[in-house]
């Protein structure tokens, strides 16, 4: 059987990496790229700088707990195989909220949205490490959570934009495990806007101990 590397057109892979008390875990975005941009550690520092920015500026650090850091940005160049994984040097993000940790499976799910309907053309990041002080009584989303994830997912796309790329949906092509020829074609489609949805925390399984 062949190993087929992952390669596509115009495609970066940004992983956030956030540091917990129990174990780290990786949001794994895309983005368009343009041709003369090179994948490099002063670009994952960029992102990463504009991401942390985002994540301040929407008070988002609030709902996060003390223990669990906004780490590193690692990047991986798609246009070609096999190419290594750079990261961002800087300092992490800290949370800033309070009381205990919130089991590592708690997750607010960002949804991506394109100009096209249909799964392939949407995304989601499933963001954890939340504080108890992020829930209220009922164990949903405390108002100023959900406040802050709205002002959050607003301001990721242009965080990107201020790195030169486009946040973007990535339908990765199926290759033939024998030949390594694209059995379906892959697809990558900007984003044009991230929300969350609700103030209902759901449940990311690969998390849990």
């Amino acid at each position: 059987m062949a190993e087929c590397p992952l390669t596509f057109a115009d495609t970066v892979q940004a992983a956030w990496l956030f540091g917990t008390p129990i174990k780290p875990f990786f949001v794994v975005t895309h983005a368009r790229i343009p041709a003369a941009t090179s994948v490099t550690p002063t670009l994952a520092e960029t992102l990463f700088t504009a991401l942390k920015n985002a994540f301040s500026g929407a008070g988002a650090p609030g709902s996060f707990t003390n223990t669990t850091s906004f780490a590193a940005v690692h990047m991986r160049d798609l246009r070609a195989p096999n190419l290594a994984v750079v990261s961002s040097t800087g300092a992490v993000l800290a949370g800033t909220g309070t009381g205990d940790a919130l089991p590592s499976q708690v997750a607010a799910v960002l949804t991506l949205r394109t100009t096209k309907a249909g799964k392939r053309f949407r995304g989601r990041m499933y963001l954890g490490g939340f504080a108890e002080s992020a829930s209220g009584p009922t164990g949903r989303m405390l108002a100023a959570t959900k406040t802050a994830l709205d002002s959050l997912a607003a301001a990721l796309p242009a965080a990107y934009t201020s790195a030169g790329l486009n946040l973007a949906v990535f339908s990765r092509p199926i290759y033939d495990p024998d030949t390594c020829a694209v059995v379906r074609a892959g697809e990558l489609t900007d984003v044009i806007q991230v929300v969350c949805r609700d103030d209902i925390f759901d449940t990311q399984r690969r998390r849990s101990l």
